[in-house]
């Protein structure tokens, strides 16, 4: 066992020597690894999200009739989609489309499934049609800010990118080194 950790510590310490120098973490990678983290009960939101709503309305007397239009309507308006600044002028047409601008808000302040599917979306990205209180609705994450983030959240981040990068490194290594390796079979 000795000569397996010793053996592991001496390969990380190659690699640490050849590659140190390629390995670069930038901020965005940092806030994105720690908006990725589990919160605790609790705990603050890490990021806010701006997010763009439409939301079709549906009649007082809701039938699975107007249910179905609007959910198609809704399905419809998300293929026409195309970018956060093009939202407001996909409402222009249809009567029971009301538009929301943009606002940032915390992602503890939406009811899950929505929740989720606001965080795990790409910016730019339009969710499927919900249905909500107020009617079947489109959301789209904009953009998103990490919120204030404390040293050592950020140093944790940073360690684990860099071990993360590292590792990718010598398993990329080790692959091109047998690669290179010639065995000779002798009879």
């Amino acid at each position: 066992m000795k000569a397996r950790f010793k053996a592991g510590f001496a390969w990380r310490e190659v690699i640490r020597r050849k590659y140190g120098a390629q390995i670069q973490v930038n901020e965005k990678e940092i806030e994105q690894l720690i908006a990725t983290l589990p919160a605790g009960k609790g705990a603050p939101d890490k990021q806010e999200l701006q997010v763009q709503r439409i939301v079709f309305t549906l009649p007082s007397k809701l039938d699975q009739g107007a249910m179905a239009r609007a959910l198609a309507d809704a399905d419809g308006m998300r293929r026409k989609f195309s970018g956060c600044k093009t939202m407001d002028a996909l409402t222009k047409d249809q009567a029971s489309a009301k538009f929301q601008p943009a606002q940032f808000i915390k992602p503890s302040t939406v009811a899950e499934p929505s929740r989720s599917m606001l965080l795990g979306a790409k910016d730019g990205e339009m969710l499927p049609p919900q249905t909500s209180a107020d009617g079947v609705e489109l959301m789209v994450v904009c953009t998103r800010r990490t919120l204030q983030i404390d040293d050592t959240q950020r140093q944790q981040a940073t360690q684990e990118l860099q071990s993360r990068k590292f590792e990718e490194m010598a398993v990329r290594r080790l692959r091109e080194l047998r690669m290179e390796a010639q065995i000779e079979h002798r009879g």
